[in-house]
């Protein structure tokens, strides 16, 4: 994907936040699954949009402790195609 011409600069951040073990606080951790998209919209905590709740089981890999994360995405197509 090409940026739009004349942009020159990065304008926009967001802030991501590493997914953590409940036991250790370790952020490192091995996938397990293959990740499952859930249709599903609305608004983040920050107000960003989401158009689908995105979830993939993970391993911590220093105490073992399995988990699912959970991600709000923005894909930008529309989930239901009629």
């Amino acid at each position: 994907m090409s940026r739009p011409k004349g942009a020159k600069n990065v304008r926009e951040q967001s802030d991501a936040v590493a997914s953590r073990c409940p036991r250790c606080s370790s952020t490192d951790s091995i996938k397990l699954g293959r990740k499952q998209y859930q249709p599903f919209a609305g608004l983040d905590a920050n107000g960003q949009p989401f158009d689908a709740i995105c979830r993939q089981r993970v391993q911590c890999t220093h105490c073992g402790q399995t988990r699912i994360d959970r991600t709000l995405t923005f894909q930008g197509r529309d989930p239901d195609p009629a």
